[in-house]
Order: structure tokens, then sequence, then C-alpha cells
């Protein structure tokens, strides 16, 4: 994957493109294959090592070919060709690095140790986070048994219908390498690959270096940064495709103007709006909420293109062209699901995270909520309780219940899941204090600004060109500012208050980091110490993500200690159930069973279960069976050949002699193991009435 990822670039290179665009287009290209090989692979469930080998090797074939047509001496010169951009690219970047200044110097030195530290930890780190545990790793599984991405039967309704993408690059990678080591790679490039993208933007935005260089700092020193890039999450990879959107968006911004003409024709524009529509679709494929806030873009767009004064018809053609890039990538995933539930989005997607009100009081109180999740820390925690006051306060003021169903997620207690514990900087709930105050900071700066703005323009009766220039320019930052300020206020309002939101505001309060940085060097254009003040703002930043580093350090700790021999056992670093599991394998293997029926909770430890059969009895096989038919509807008929044994993991307490009935087939219990949150069984056919029955998932 790597070297097809490359074999692409190079091409993309070669096609005039600087280094970032050639970037975005060769992501745009990967992920296209990407939901392309896993969808064409599940024909006749040939998805395998093999076919995923072939498809890969295609593609770096194909690129290859591609790229030798380029030149002269053909595929060796498109190689050779690579080796010496290769080369270039390195030495501009050590001439790069020579000029710049102390300031600049010491955040890049800083940013790079740190980058370096956080490869270290994702390569030794043992996925653990419980979402993964529960559904992004366990549907892996479940689809190389299958040998296909279609859906299938399941107890954990997440596992069909969340959002595929991240799943889909590690399924090739599972395959390819048999093992789970370098997953949490995937996020950890997509952190990297962040950073370039706001890094350029700003750029193109006019933020000078020395600001550019630190704002990419503190994206990187955020906790939630820091947290998402060793796990095998998808917030950070989310992230990646928000920032390649706002990047193409200031490519199509910077046009002189809209003229695409002929949409079959092959021209930079219309590849341009192309590759806008896609980044849509894959963030969409990657976090549904993260189109809510590319979403926030759009006004801003759409008032440039009537100031540029472009023809509707073109307008139309655009919105046709990235409309329908869109829909290309997330069809199979529309298709799918509307085969599966009757409806393109199904009912689960949601997950009541949305509010569920249109009450303006109360979307206020649900936004200070949202917000005090992320200022948390814990070098001054009086100053967490102050804003945790505001906004029971306001509550109050506005006659709103702050614990009201419609603005907290299942009616959870807004006190008594305060983020002030000792897991603050766990992966579900880490705060970012200082990129939440930065962002409030920007959005202070932004108002004055304007203000500001507005008061010159009233002052001066005539104004130059160059003075109309620079008004022009302005416009240009503060409608990126105002719209990036816009996506992180509306997923606060959007996004009903949860104990672990922060994780869903991460793309937008990531995107606050540049336009914030871009608004301080507006600010301070005129100022002479602002390495002085970068630094002291780089060293807070800094200081506050020490304590997520040691906190989420743990993991990789233990692994090593031990000699990387306990991987199983991290596995379950959440969740103490590793030896109740081990209990339950060894039962099934001395009953000789191959054809072990699941039965799990919805918030189970599914891939832990998974990868403890595969690694220490792989000749059975696990499949989920359903005893509760409200979930016949959306996931279809489940087949009705009973399986050797049945495993009942956190579905309520059964004794040994309790029944089971499953389409006639009646099985007893043979064997409990108690743990601390509930007891798993195992469950063997028996043709007799033996003790308690249950039948359709209830007690009896």
């Amino acid at each position: 994957m790597p070297i097809a990822f490359c074999s692409i670039y190079a091409w993309s290179r070669q096609k005039k493109n600087d280094i970032v665009m050639a970037l975005a287009k060769s992501l745009l290209w990967f992920e296209l294959f990407v939901v392309l090989f896993a969808n064409v692979c599940s024909i006749g469930h040939s998805l395998n090592r093999w076919s995923a080998l072939l498809c890969w090797m295609f593609v770096i074939i194909l690129f290859t070919l591609l790229g030798g047509k380029l030149f002269p001496d053909g595929v060796r010169g498109y190689w050779k060709q690579l080796g010496r951009d290769l080369k270039a690219s390195f030495r501009e970047g050590i001439t790069a690095l020579k000029r710049l200044s102390i300031c600049e110097k010491i955040l890049v030195a800083a940013g790079t140790v740190l980058c370096l530290f956080l490869l270290f930890l994702a390569l030794f780190t043992v996925p653990y986070n419980y979402d993964s545990m529960t559904y992004h790793l366990a549907r892996i599984g479940h689809w190389i048994d299958n040998g296909s991405v279609d859906y299938y039967v399941t107890n954990i309704d997440r596992q069909l219908y969340s959002p595929v993408l991240s799943e889909y690059n590690m399924l090739f990678a599972m395959l390819l390498t048999e093992c789970d080591v370098l997953l949490n790679l995937f996020q950890y490039l997509a952190m990297l690959l962040t950073a370039v993208f706001f890094y350029r933007s700003m750029r193109l935005l006019g933020t000078r270096r020395q600001f550019a260089i630190f704002g990419v700092f503190a994206f990187l020193t955020m906790p939630l940064t820091i947290t998402q890039s060793i796990t095998t999450q998808n917030d950070l990879s989310a992230t990646l495709w928000f920032s390649v959107f706002v990047y193409l968006v200031l490519q199509f911004i910077q046009l002189d103007t809209l003229q695409l003409g002929n949409l079959l024709k092959n021209t930079p524009q219309r590849n341009l709006l192309v590759c806008i529509g896609l980044s849509v679709g894959f963030g969409f494929l990657m976090k549904v909420s993260v189109c809510a806030s590319m979403l926030m873009f759009m006004p801003w767009v759409l008032l440039f293109c009537i100031r540029r004064k472009d023809k509707l018809t073109e307008l139309l053609k655009a919105g046709v062209l990235a409309g329908s890039a869109m829909l290309l990538v997330i069809a199979e995933t529309l298709i799918r699901t509307y085969q599966a539930c009757g409806s393109f989005i199904a009912n689960t997607t949601s997950g009541d995270i949305m509010v569920a009100t249109k009450n303006v009081s109360y979307i206020i109180v649900n936004i200070l909520k949202n917000y005090s999740l992320l200022i948390t820390q814990h070098f001054w925690t009086a100053l967490n309780g102050f804003i945790y006051r505001i906004a029971i306060h306001v509550g109050a003021l506005l006659h709103v219940e702050v614990n009201n169903i419609a603005i907290s997620f299942h009616g959870f207690d807004f006190i008594t899941y305060l983020n002030t514990g000792d897991d603050m900087y766990s992966h579900d709930r880490t705060s970012s204090a200082f990129a939440a105050y930065f962002a409030l900071l920007a959005g202070i700066l932004l108002v004055l600004c304007v203000i500001g703005l507005l008061v010159r323009q009233w002052k001066r009766k005539r104004q130059t060109q160059q003075t109309v220039q620079a008004v022009d320019e302005q416009k240009l930052s503060y409608g990126f500012i105002v719209s990036a300020w816009l996506s992180f206020g509306f997923m606060m309002a959007l996004l009903r208050w949860q104990p672990w939101g922060s994780r869903l505001l991460y793309p937008a309060l990531a995107m606050m980091i540049p336009a914030g940085a871009h608004i301080l060097d507006h600010v301070l254009r005129k100022n002479k110490n602002n390495a002085v003040i970068l630094l002291l703002l780089s060293a807070l930043s800094f200081v506050l993500c020490i304590a997520p580093i040691r906190y989420n350090m743990q993991v990789a700790e233990s692994y090593l200690a031990s000699g990387m021999t306990n991987r199983m056992e991290l596995y379950f670093t959440n969740n103490k159930r590793y030896d109740i599991y081990e209990q339950l394998k060894d039962v099934t293997e001395k009953l000789g069973a191959t054809d072990i029926g699941v039965v799990i909770s919805g918030d189970g430890y599914d891939y832990p279960l998974w990868k403890l059969y595969r690694e220490e009895y792989p000749t059975a096989r696990l499949r989920h069976i359903l005893v509760d038919d409200t979930h016949m509807v959306a996931q279809g008929r489940q087949p009705q050949n009973p399986p050797d044994c049945i495993l009942w993991i956190e579905r309520g307490r059964l004794e040994v002699g309790d029944t089971l009935d499953f389409y006639g087939q009646t099985y007893i219990c043979v064997f409990t193991a108690d743990s601390e949150k509930a007891p798993d069984s195992v469950l063997i056919p028996f043709r007799a009435e033996i003790g308690s029955t249950i039948s359709a998932g209830q007690n009896n």
C-alpha cells in the first residue's frame, strides 16, 4: 500500500502539480482505489490476502506505466525522475531549514521530536480503546471471515451503520500483514498530512511563515491530536479530510473566474471541482459529522462567487460536478444501507447525538456545556469549575434544565460527568484547553478587526487601488475565519452534550488553530516582539500536552515491559474480561465446537473475542446470532442453521442448566464465568427442557 501511494504521488507530481496539490490528489486517488477494491473484492466473497495483493500490485503497475509514458526512456526514466525529485525535495528542505529564524527552528525542532515520539507510541501501543474493540476493528474481523464488506448479522448495530472508510484502509493493512501492529499508523499519518494542509492553507491566506509554523505546532500539541494519533479511531482521519477540503476550497476561491465550458473536457477547473466533491464524499465515509463542518464554509464560497460575478450556469455546472463526485464515493454505503433497512441513512447512525430541540435558550446552554468539555486541564482546576458554573448559571437564567434529555445524551448528569477526573486525557474524553481558549481569542480578535475595518472604510471617502486590494485580502481572510468559527459554533450547537463529546468536536476545533494563527498574525503585523509571544504561547501549548502523553503511553510501556508478550491482555485494558474470554475459549475448544454463535451486548468487546479465537483456536468460526426479532428488519433474515454452541456475553445472567431456544433448537447452559460487569456463558444443544427457558432474549 505505501508503494502504491508513492507510485500515485510520483505520477501526480509529473502532471505539474506542486507538492501539496500532488499530495491531495494522491490521497483522493488512493482512497478511490480503497473503496473500489473493497467492493469489487467482495463479489463472490473473494476478499482475502491474495486478492488484496493483486489489487495493489495493479495500482503500482498502472501508475508506473502511466508515468513511463511521460518520458522518452519509459518506466526507467519515470523512476529516475522520482529519485531526482526526492533528492531535490530533500535539498530544498535543508535549504529552507537554514533560512528559518531562531524561533521557527525551535518550533520545528520541538515539533519533529514530538512527531518521532508519537511514531514510537503508535507502533508500540496495542489497540485498546472501547470503540475500536466494539466496532471499529470488530467489523474488520467479520469482513475478513466473510470475505466481503457486505452487511452481516450482528448484535452491534454500529458495526453496520458507522462510516466505513477508516476501516476499509485498516482492512487491507490487516489482510496484507495478517496482524494489527501497523493500524495506528493510519491516524498518525493523518496527523502529519493534516499539518501539511494546515500550513499550506495558512500560507495561501497570506499568513507569515512564523505564524504558520506556530499554527502547525499548536495543532500537533493539542491533546486531542496526541491521543488520536496513536489509536485506530477515525477522528483525526476525518480532520484530515476537512483540511483537504479547506485547502481545495482556497484554491477554488483564488481562481480569477469560474469558466468550465464543456464538462467532458479535461480542464484544471473541472478537476479541482471534482477533487472538492471527492473530499466531501470521503469526509462522509470517514465521519458523517465532519460534513456539517464543511457545510459552514459554503456560504463564504457562494458569496465569493457572487462577488467574482461568476455566471449562474457556471455555478450550476460546478455544483453538478462536485455533487456527482461526492455521490460517486458514498453511493456504495447509501445503497447497502437502503438494502438493509429501507432508508439511505439508518436510524441508528445518529445515535441520538444531535440536539432534540430548536429552542434557542436550550441550544445556548448546550453550546456552553460542549465548550466546557474542551477547556478542562490539570494545572488550574479552579478554572475548570468556573466555566462549568457559567453553563449552570446561564441555564438557570434562561430557565433551562441543564440535564434535559434534549441537550444531554441519555439524560446524563452534567455535574457527575465533569471532565476533571484522572481519565480526562483518555481517548474518549480528552480535552484541549489551549486550542479551546485560542479559538475564543480568535473570535474576539475577529470581531475587533471587523469593527476596525468598517471604521477605516467609513473614514476613507477616497481609496487608492492599493487600499482596495488590501481590503479585499482582509475580506478573504475574514471569510475563512468566520467560516471556521461558524463551523466550530455550529458543531457545539448541533451535537448533544455527552461526556465523550470532545472527539466529535475535534475536526472543527482543530480548524480553529490555523484560523487563530492567521488572525493573530494580522493583529501583530506591526509588532516587533512576535517571536517572544509565539514562543510563550507554544510553551504553554507544549506544557499542556505533557500530561496527555504520559497518560496515553501507559499501554506502550506495559507492552514493552513485558517483552512484547502481553499483547492479547492489553486489548482488554478498558474491559477486564481477558480471563473470562480465555475460559470461554477453553470450554468451546474442549467441546470441539467449530461453528460458534455469539450473542453479545450492543457495546460488547467483540474484536478481542475474534482475535483470541483467531490466534488460539483458529479452526473455530465465530458468527453473531440474533435472539431479538427487532433486529431482523434492519439486517435481513439470519441463517437458521443452529451453531455447535453459543457464547452468551454481557446479556444477563444465565445459570448452569438454563436453556435458550434458537429456531427450534434448545441450548442448555453448561458453563458460566462471573465477572464484575456481567457473567458470560457457554450453551450447547440439548433437547430436554431443563431449568428456566429463554426465548427471544428474555427470561421466562
